[in-house]
């Protein structure tokens, strides 16, 4: 499987270096191609979006709303789990591995660098192999979509989240479409870290040394591994810009983190009940209004331990589509269209909870009914966001109660407050950095060599030495 890794890094090393770099469309008077209502072309076109197994329900019913239209345009999906061996999943579907999806992988990436295959392509179409999307992204394997927001009235960057869009930017382009995001953080007790929002690694590093005995991370023992897994893996996307094809795993700061982890014991001195115990820091990856709500209250949102002490992201990982830039200028107008209305309120709203209770239900009456759940990220569309806020921030202003129940014991768990949303909308606005999909191997690379240290066979000093020269080649290789 390493070699069919490698020949996926070469490839694409390869077929990035020959795409085109052609001027992003331009709107004009005689150019109708980017008019927001245009006639339907003369002749018909096909286009092709890559998936990998199903789409989100909001998503599938508004490509069949578009199939269905008399526009002369259909979009024809290629599931690419056909490139996955029947050898690698088991009899209900499982696969053995992430290592299987790879072939899937390898073929998507050499179909939209052919520019005859493939004109649509949502990130979920990789699967765990997100950092093939990231490359793809720096290397210009997709089209600008400013120029078509330029010229819609209904999708552009005042109807949408601007900040939101700008932290998607990739040199000044728009090269995807976010539908949903999300906001990864870490959250502790006040008394422990502190009231201020957001941390650097000298910040937690006191907040431990003065926090008492006992505390966990993540509601699990404070041990080597479990405070890599809280404070550091989801951080590792930082040390990694695709831009400028460079990691910096050897800086003072990963060193810093690397001694910080290190200090832990291997396992704990005694056995610890999670549940009784108090942690100092756990992640969260906060989802929707109300989950912000049942959450984050009473914490202090202190993001990742940082250098610059703004560790908090945003992820819009799974949700981003994209336009390939060797499609043809109708196609590219086509696929457009396609992807507005997923940008467009009713969808926004739909994909935001999709309609279900939190067992999984349907809820009669959808996104709209007394009580949603299952919320799966924030809507880029400002109006379906601002709405979906109103709808709970209402009901905290009238004191409707929210019951709930948990090993039998009934409580009121309120709803997401207009304090509550004033507070989340100034703490997004600050977040100024995207979370990096990294592929999965370079995490095992980073993983592999960080467990050789707790296992006591090389230095903080040198397990940074070996990360770095490991990561920068495949970094390397991939871009």
């Amino acid at each position: 499987m390493k070699r069919i890794l490698t020949l996926s890094a070469a490839l694409l090393l390869v077929g990035c270096s020959q795409i085109p770099d052609p001027p992003a469309p331009q709107a004009s008077d005689a150019d109708p191609q980017m008019q927001q209502t245009q006639a339907p072309p003369e002749e018909d076109i096909t286009l092709h979006m890559a998936v990998l197994g199903s789409l989100p329900d909001a998503v599938q019913h508004e490509l069949d709303a578009y199939n269905a239209e008399d526009n002369h345009c259909h979009i024809e999906t290629v599931d690419y789990m056909q490139y996955i061996s029947p050898d690698d999943m088991d009899e209900n579907g499982t696969l053995s591995g992430r290592e299987a999806l790879s072939p899937a992988a390898l073929h998507l990436q050499m179909d939209i660098l052919s520019g005859e295959a493939m004109e649509i392509v949502p990130d979920s179409a990789f699967a765990e192999n997100l950092g093939h999307f990231e490359v793809l992204l720096q290397k210009g394997a997709f089209c600008d979509l400013y120029p078509f927001m330029a010229q819609d009235d209904e999708v552009n960057t005042d109807t949408l989240d601007a900040h939101v869009l700008a932290l998607h930017e990739t040199d000044g382009e728009l090269r995807c479409l976010p539908l949903l995001y999300t906001v990864g953080t870490l959250l502790g007790d006040p008394a422990y870290v502190g009231e201020t929002e957001n941390w650097t690694f000298a910040q937690m590093q006191s907040a431990w040394e003065a926090a008492p005995e006992g505390l966990t991370f993540n509601h699990a023992n404070a041990t080597k591994d479990y405070v890599y897994y809280t404070v550091l893996r989801d951080e590792l996307g930082g040390f990694v810009d695709y831009e400028t094809v460079s990691c910096r795993f050897d800086s003072p700061e990963f060193v810093q983190m690397l001694q910080f982890c290190n200090s832990f014991p291997e396992t704990p001195p005694e056995k610890t009940d999670v549940w009784d115990a108090h942690d100092f820091v756990f992640e969260r990856t906060v989802r929707g209004f109300q989950d912000f709500h049942t959450e984050c209250a009473g914490s202090t949102l202190v993001g990742y331990p940082s250098e610059d002490g703004q560790g908090a992201f945003l992820s819009s990982a799974y949700y981003r589509m994209a336009v390939c830039r060797n499609a043809a200028a109708p196609a590219q107008e086509a696929a457009w269209q396609y992807l507005r209305r997923l940008a467009l309120e009713p969808c926004q709203k739909a994909m935001q909870c999709e309609g279900y209770d939190e067992y999984g239900n349907l809820v009669e009456g959808g996104y709209d009914a007394p009580s949603f759940y299952n919320e799966i990220g924030f809507p880029v569309n400002r109006a379906a966001y601002t709405q979906a806020a109103a709808l709970l921030t209402e009901r905290a202003a009238q004191g409707v109660p929210n019951a709930q129940s948990m090993q039998g014991t009934e409580y009121d768990e309120g709803w997401f407050s207009q304090e509550e949303c004033d507070h989340l909308n100034a703490y997004i606005a600050h977040i100024d950095r995207l979370d990096t999909s990294l592929d999965y191997s370079l995490v095992g690379i980073v993983q592999e060599e960080i467990f050789r240290m707790f296992d006591g066979v090389q230095t903080p000093e040198e397990c940074a030495r070996a990360v770095q020269s490991r990561a920068q080649i495949m970094v390397s290789e991939q871009s």
